[in-house]
């Protein structure tokens, strides 16, 4: 297969043999070429897990009970490492615009630390889907208002995912276009932006507070306790019972006058 050559389109590669054929020939932008290739090649390589989570979650019947303390905390976890990720790939892009991995002024770049940066900014990449499949599970319950809360999440987590997927696509287009222009000098800006869909913090506290209206609160008892004639406050009599009958002891439907 013939490489690139200054009298013909440089193009990013979309195959390995594309790719030793560019950095064989080293044509003028070929470091930035190459780190495209290496964004695009873990794009498609991730897109299977993409796929999934963009698709809708399937009611399963013989998933076991999620409980509101499973909902709860997986929420936080996901969120706060959906945070955590987005400051680490802002540091990496920061990294990768003055990595020595592309070479000082007037020298080549180093192709293995080139396809370093690119892999691990996919890497973040495939660990926000990680994070939003954790989310899209929850969704296979047959709770229709815990549906409802995950479809929600998963619209914030998704445009996240969307947005890196998006800006990976779009840096190769830009930069074919700009490495075809006759300019002998070429500065690409291309930004960036996380952010979540307008509203969306609204929806979550209005579809969470929906879900919970469906559960009740979990108990965490201590010293074995005794369920008999009392209740949580704000739990209804029948979660009571349901509760007790769980951890062995029969629950009083009726109403205790006893303070929690």
């Amino acid at each position: 297969m013939p490489g690139n050559s200054p009298t013909q389109p440089l193009t990013v590669p979309r195959t390995e043999a594309g790719v030793a054929s560019l950095v064989a020939d080293q044509p003028p932008g070929w470091e930035y070429l190459l780190f495209a290739a290496r964004l695009l090649g873990e794009k498609d390589r991730i897109e299977p897990q993409y796929q999934t989570l963009i698709s809708p979650p399937t009611p399963q019947p013989d998933l076991p009970h999620v409980t509101r303390s499973h909902v709860d905390r997986t929420i936080s976890d996901v969120m706060s490492s959906m945070s955590t990720l987005v400051q680490q790939l802002e540091h990496q892009f920061n990294s990768a615009t003055t990595s020595s991995a592309f070479g000082l002024p007037g020298q080549p770049g180093n192709p293995d630390a080139i396809a370093a940066e690119a892999y691990g900014i996919m890497d973040n990449y495939r660990q926000l889907i990680e994070s939003g499949m954790r989310v899209h599970r929850l969704g296979n319950s047959f709770n229709p208002a815990l549906r409802q809360l995950v479809d929600v999440l998963l619209a914030g987590l998704v445009s996240s995912v969307d947005t890196l997927r998006l800006w990976t696509r779009n840096f190769a287009d830009t930069l074919e276009t700009a490495l075809a222009s006759p300019d002998e000098s070429i500065v690409i800006t291309m930004k960036i932006v996380f952010e979540m869909p307008k509203g969306w913090a609204k929806q979550v506290k209005k579809a969470r507070v929906a879900y919970y209206r469906t559960v009740p609160a979990d108990f965490a008892p201590v010293a074995a306790p005794s369920y008999a004639g009392s209740q949580r406050r704000g739990m209804s009599p029948t979660a009571a019972f349901v509760l007790g009958a769980i951890v062995g002891k029969k629950v009083n439907r009726r109403r205790s006058n006893r303070p929690w």
